[in-house]
């Protein structure tokens, strides 16, 4: 099963590239998946606690300092141009309320949270952002909870 995990974007403490190629289209694509997301061992984790271990992952966006406002616009835009690439997978997991909103996913988030979606014909699951704000993953329960949901999802292969 081809699994696809969506993330924002990488924060750095300073540093942003100088140059980066167009955000639509392929070759921001393969290098969004090459550089790839949720690379931090305690996000890996937290991936593992409800079944995501392997997965091809990418970020919308490109790395921001911490403190650089989300560009919804852009996430939209990138969402879009990547719809092609999103359909050859089985599922898409999109991480957090910023991922899904820029796919038009919208609602109250723990509504959504592990349910099967569709959007533009890309088959999705809306899953807490692994990041350590996130208050989601400290509630032993909810995290159980979704990683049965996930199985079944899983199981089904779409």
């Amino acid at each position: 099963m081809r699994l696809l995990l969506i993330g924002e974007r990488m924060n750095g403490p300073t540093w942003r590239p100088d140059e980066w190629p167009s955000l639509r289209g392929d070759r921001y694509w393969r290098l969004m998946l090459r550089v790839s997301a949720f690379n931090a061992e305690k996000s890996k984790a937290k991936l593992a606690l409800i079944g995501l271990t392997e997965y091809d992952a990418v970020n919308l966006l490109p790395p921001d300092p911490q403190g650089v406002r989300w560009d919804s616009a852009k996430a939209n835009e990138v969402a879009v141009s990547w719809l092609n690439h999103m359909r050859e997978y089985d599922r898409c997991f999109l991480a957090g309320k910023r991922v899904a909103a820029s796919l038009g996913v919208r609602g109250n988030l723990p509504d959504l949270v592990g349910k099967k979606l569709s959007v533009f014909g890309v088959k999705v699951t809306v899953i807490p952002h692994p990041s350590g704000l996130n208050r989601f993953w400290n509630d032993s329960a909810a995290v159980e909870e979704l990683r049965e949901r996930l199985s079944i999802i899983l199981r089904e292969r779409g």
